[in-house]
């Protein structure tokens, strides 16, 4: 069931990406709150009320794609008007089109495969050691990924709007005020999951070893939380101005690494999750320092200082 909604779900996120290129922040966000609220209604009809389970439940979400696909390709064939008729009539790219879409897909899919590598070995990690960890582990990770959305809107934000700015001649301000939210928004999302996580960490289980096992944890994983925001700040700049050749040169060095990395916690020095959630933090940090070294290098202060 959950299938049958996956092609509806990649048709949303293209007609979302669209709707950003076009510099529209509204749509997707209405779009992506009627689904949601769709798919919240239909959960409590069908599970509840109704009592289909969890199938109800992934029919509840299946439903919630479709109108969420539905309700953004209208968007944004409206949006394109003329070039959306011609593209409906061209159903297949051409080679042309191919060729260019490839130059751009390459290295993002190579990035995408550096990151997926790298939370992949991490979660490994946590099935290794133990069932208390394990869970501790998704309770941590299901904190680090709600905070993730707020974090990437600043590199969407600069995927969006920072093309137009290089051309104005407006970037430098921009970046600051992207770099400045990073910061604020890292800040504000580590010191309220620190505090949930210390003073309310019953939300998520009432086992005392997994309790003691996310708080042990906790200075470490507010760590990789504080730095996000930033480096997807600088992601997204760093993706504004094209440099995809160095993004997925440095994800697929970097994954490699922290595959072994995490093999060598694992197998050779031990120290468990603590050690692996050390390595998690050390990527958020080399990936920090590489993007910022990155603009501030040859090619990237031609861009960002222009103004």
């Amino acid at each position: 069931m959950r299938a049958l909604g996956a092609p509806a779900a990649l048709l949303t996120k293209v007609s979302i990406a669209a709707c950003l290129a076009t510099r529209d922040s509204v749509t997707p966000l209405v779009v992506v709150a009627a689904g949601g609220a769709l798919n919240l209604g239909l959960d409590v009809l069908l599970v509840s009320v109704l009592g289909y389970g969890i199938s109800g439940a992934a029919w509840a979400t299946f439903a919630s794609e479709v109108a969420c696909a539905a309700a953004a390709l209208l968007a944004v064939t409206r949006k394109l008007g003329p070039r959306a008729a011609a593209a409906r009539r061209a159903l297949l790219p051409t080679r042309a089109q191919l060729t260019e879409y490839a130059a751009f897909a390459r290295p993002l899919l190579l990035t995408l495969a550096g990151k997926i590598a790298t939370y992949s070995s991490l979660a490994h990690v946590a099935t290794t050691v133990g069932v208390a960890s394990t869970a501790a582990h998704r309770v941590l990770m299901g904190i680090y990924w709600f905070t993730w959305p707020f974090a990437e809107t600043l590199s969407q934000t600069g995927q969006t709007f920072l093309p137009e700015a290089i051309v104005g001649g407006g970037v430098r301000p921009l970046v600051r005020r992207l770099l400045a939210g990073g910061a604020i928004v890292g800040a504000a999302s580590a010191a309220a999951s620190g505090a949930l996580l210390t003073f309310a960490p019953h939300f998520f289980t009432a086992d005392a070893a997994v309790v003691a096992c996310v708080r042990s944890l906790l200075p470490l994983v507010c760590g990789c939380i504080a730095t996000l925001a930033t480096m997807c700040a600088l992601e997204g700049t760093l993706l504004a101005t094209r440099d995809l050749t160095f993004l997925s040169t440095f994800y697929s060095v970097n994954a490699v690494a922290m595959v072994a990395a995490f093999q060598a916690v694992e197998r050779i020095f031990g120290g468990g999750l603590k050690a692996a959630w050390g390595c998690m933090l050390a990527f958020q940090l080399g990936r920090l320092a590489a993007f910022g070294l990155r603009l501030r290098g040859a090619r990237g202060s031609e861009v960002v200082t222009k103004s």
